[in-house]
């Protein structure tokens, strides 16, 4: 009989712990990089939104006085 490739499963699973850790990890991190992607273009619609709804007014810095001591 020939012996077969990956008759030794210690090491596949030596193996398989690793990559199922960086493959969580990468998993979290898309995850998260689609839940602010999300969360950018909630606020991105509900600014519009409040821009609408307030009448438009741009956003103006206030000036400040002189004050002299």
């Amino acid at each position: 009989m020939c012996p077969i490739a990956l008759q030794d499963y210690a090491g596949v699973k030596l193996l398989l712990i690793p990559l199922a850790i960086v493959a969580f990890v990468l998993f979290l991190l898309v995850l998260g990089a689609i839940g602010l992607a999300i969360s950018f273009a909630i606020f991105y619609v509900f600014g519009g939104a409040w821009r609408l709804v307030s009448g438009g007014i741009p956003w103006r810095r206030r000036q400040r006085r002189d004050v002299s001591p």
